[in-house]
């Protein structure tokens, strides 16, 4: 069994040579049979791929984006260009667990039918606490709404669709998969297919150019629970850096991350007028759309006093749905702002 490990850089050399030495440093697994794929994101300087074989005795492939090309883009292009059988991603700045390569050969070993597998994610760095509480209470409700099949201590399959459960939040351990290539890019074909673009091999790199916008990970994993009965393999392989990098609690990157939710869903809805893999979920992904809205509203008005922010998501929840709940805010819109700080 090979594996491509594909890593999209940008500015980043110290972290991407961490990031690299993360995967030469895999134990039972020969470097022979790992592939790091390097798509280089417009750095610069650019990555030099002379530098980086001196230092490193893995076998490297390096593509160069003349321009920008996005998340969506580069991962893409790091599956196409792989010849392994297993591929996975690991951002710049992250690392693998030394065991990631062996546990994740054993899970293919032992399910060879199974066509990918998620993977539990260890966060490091300053705030790795933060982290861990908050994924560790995400996948307790996504277990809690599936009720998964437990085959052992750190392997979980999901007999029922996680899609309903995705809809609502995308813990990291369901954003990082190892997947064998044919299934990756035919959940890539899914998501161009929603979004009416071409998945031809000549117009492909346009199409997938266009997907462009932060959350694409958490993205690709609702298309993908469209196409597969998952797997979790629980067990923290992957590192992922928590140094302050996209903190929501930053006003701007909360912003571009409600923004990013919402036009998922938003396309989501409009694919499920003609997708058949969605039409089943229809009206789940209309009701939640609906309470995104309402939620981002409630936020504006209690937690920003932004009333005029609040009456603009209010708008946009009726008309994605119209529920008695949703009604009843218009009135807590309407009450003075002394009154509305007690309720």
């Amino acid at each position: 069994m090979k594996f491509a490990v594909i890593i999209p850089t940008h500015n980043r050399p110290e972290m991407l040579n961490e990031a690299i030495a993360s995967i030469e440093q895999q134990q039972g697994i020969g470097l022979a049979r790992i592939e790091i794929i390097i798509i280089d994101d417009n750095s610069s300087p650019a990555v030099d791929l002379q530098v980086l074989r001196s230092l490193s005795p893995c076998q490297l492939t390096l593509h160069r984006n003349e321009t920008p090309c996005g998340l969506a883009y580069n991962r893409d292009k790091g599956v196409q260009l792989a010849t392994a059988d297993i591929v996975l991603h690991l951002d710049d700045d992250d690392k693998l667990a030394p065991d990631a390569l062996t546990t994740i050969e054993r899970f293919f070993t032992e399910h060879p039918t199974q066509d990918s597998v998620f993977l539990g994610v260890k966060g490091f760095g300053k705030s790795e606490q933060h982290f861990e509480r908050v994924q560790s209470q995400g996948l307790e409700k996504v277990i809690k709404r599936c009720k998964p099949t437990r085959v052992s201590e750190d392997i979980l399959f999901f007999k029922t669709s996680l899609l309903p459960a995705l809809l609502k939040s995308v813990p990291m351990c369901f954003q990082r998969v190892a997947i064998k290539k044919a299934q990756w890019l035919k959940t890539n074909n899914l998501r161009l297919q929603a979004y009416q673009k071409s998945t031809a091999s000549e117009e492909r790199d346009n199409s997938m150019r266009e997907l462009s916008g932060p959350l694409r990970d958490t993205e690709w994993a609702i298309y993908h629970s469209l196409l597969t009965a998952p797997a979790l393999l629980n067990k923290a392989i992957y590192q992922q850096r928590c140094n302050g990098q996209g903190l929501v609690s930053i006003t701007t990157m909360r912003d571009k991350q409600v923004d990013a939710q919402i036009a998922i869903k938003q396309q989501l809805v409009k694919a499920s007028q003609y997708l058949s893999e969605l039409q089943p979920f229809q009206q789940q992904i209309k009701h939640n759309l609906a309470d995104t809205f309402f939620n981002e509203a409630y936020f504006q008005l209690h937690t920003l006093n932004n009333r005029a922010q609040a009456f603009k998501y209010w708008i946009k929840t009726q008309s994605a749905e119209k529920r008695l709940k949703h009604a009843k805010f218009a009135f807590t819109l309407c009450l003075p702002q002394a009154l509305l700080s007690n309720e």
